[in-house]
């Protein structure tokens, strides 16, 4: 993981993810995001269908997310 790039996060003021399966092996990289920018900011992620939901709410759950919009793409 590359240290330098994830603390150089800590201003994001949101996160929108657009195309991203949240599949738990991709996990450790988005979990760095949620580590630096804390959970309270808001996540704006796209769905390509309704499978994608289930690896989404799994993430938002285990990573405690209190701010988060999705959206069909």
């Amino acid at each position: 993981v590359n240290q330098d790039f994830f603390k150089g996060l800590s201003n994001i003021e949101r996160v929108i993810v657009y195309g991203h399966s949240f599949y738990e092996i991709d996990w450790p990289y988005m979990s760095e995001i949620v580590k630096q920018i804390g959970k309270n900011k808001p996540w704006i992620i796209s769905y390509h269908e309704e499978n994608d939901l289930i690896h989404i709410a799994s993430f938002i759950k285990a990573h405690d997310l209190k701010n988060v919009k999705k959206f069909l793409w």
